[in-house]
């Protein structure tokens, strides 16, 4: 099936990508390593921000795609099962209703074809969730395209920025660490683009391998710089304030798209009018 084959391709990515990025693993931390005028410095990242496959996916076949994503919405409310998927989620009242839940359809990559966008909140704040999937016409399923953090932004040139859900200390006063995906038509689904986190001079003057703060690259002593993970480069880069604005600027040139999301309830599933 087009879930599963995308499932092991994707596994079989990441697999390689952390056999050659992650030097480590300690308490669920891993170190990336890169080389910076002779330097070892490292970007902490937690493993449980690698969300995405955790989930299994399902055979069940439909006959449009209006029917599959409101077959998906109902089970998701009244069973609390994964859309496109046959996993159960957890769920907590103490976290709010289920109706706190939202939902979308919407076209969320241009490409004249909506996709149901789910966003599961009523959890922890790192078990907070997003979905993507779309209908497969040619056999009749509902796929995923994107499992992240609830959040999660779509913007109008296809990308997507997820805030890692669980990146623990030291990053920055106001920073918070985040994932880059690209919709990558050809294929069908969202694929990681980039990981950026930050180097606070406040919390951290020097990583874990004793490199002390890049003063060299705050050349604009704004106190803190930024790690990038471009995957289409071959290094990891340490760069300045403005260098960050820069490349960041491009991502969300754009703009958001503007998704009106519902509350998960009866009334609103039933309310969903033609899907495109």
């Amino acid at each position: 099936m087009k879930n599963i084959n995308f499932k092991k391709i994707f596994l079989m990515l990441t697999m390689i990508f952390v056999a050659a990025l992650f030097a480590s693993c300690t308490n669920n931390e891993t170190n990336e390593t890169l080389a910076h005028t002779g330097k070892g410095y490292v970007i902490e990242y937690s493993d449980s921000n690698d969300i995405q496959n955790q989930f299994q996916g399902s055979t069940k076949t439909f006959d449009n795609k209006k029917e599959a994503f409101t077959f998906a919405l109902n089970n998701l409310l009244m069973n609390l099962i994964v859309p496109g998927d046959v996993t159960q989620l957890p769920y907590d009242k103490k976290y709010g209703n289920i109706s706190d839940n939202t939902f979308a359809i919407y076209d969320t990559n241009g490409d004249g074809s909506d996709e149901l966008i789910v966003k599961w909140t009523t959890a922890a704040q790192q078990d907070t969730l997003l979905f993507v999937c779309r209908f497969d016409e040619k056999t009749k399923t509902l796929y995923q395209t994107l499992i992240e953090s609830a959040a999660s932004d779509f913007y109008n040139n296809g990308k997507v920025i997820a805030l890692w859900a669980n990146p623990g200390t030291g990053y920055g006063k106001y920073f918070w660490p985040f994932s880059v995906y690209e919709y990558d038509k050809r294929g069908g689904y969202y694929t990681k683009i980039a990981m950026v986190s930050a180097w606070s001079k406040e919390l951290k003057p020097e990583d874990t391998n004793g490199n002390t703060y890049p003063e060299d690259i705050d050349k604009e002593n704004a106190g803190e710089v930024y790690l990038l993970n471009d995957f289409s480069k071959t290094d990891i880069q340490i760069i300045s304030r403005s260098a960050y604005e820069k490349w960041i600027g491009e991502i969300t040139k754009s703009g958001k798209c503007n998704i009106d999301y519902k509350s998960l309830t009866k009334e609103n599933i039933n309310q969903v009018g033609n899907v495109k």
